[in-house]
């Protein structure tokens, strides 16, 4: 299981990470149409695998049925 308080320390990061170099990003990139939660999410999948949803929803901070929306 991840622990909560690394989680969003990773999830800031990647954040602020992405504020600093949106100006070098492609347009490609920047016209997506997805929120930062599912941003999050996404880049989660990407370096850490599949987690579990109980896991997602202790990192977003959000409800079960939540991240099941952002997920689905």
């Amino acid at each position: 299981m991840i622990n909560k308080f690394w989680w969003k320390i990773s999830l800031n990061w990647w954040s602020n990470y992405f504020v600093f170099c949106s100006p070098l990003s492609p347009k490609n990139l920047l016209s997506l149409d997805i929120t930062m939660p599912q941003l999050k999410i996404m880049l989660t999948l990407f370096f850490n695998g599949p987690p579990r949803m109980s896991d997602i929803t202790a990192g977003l901070d959000v409800a079960l049925s939540t991240a099941t929306g952002l997920v689905g």
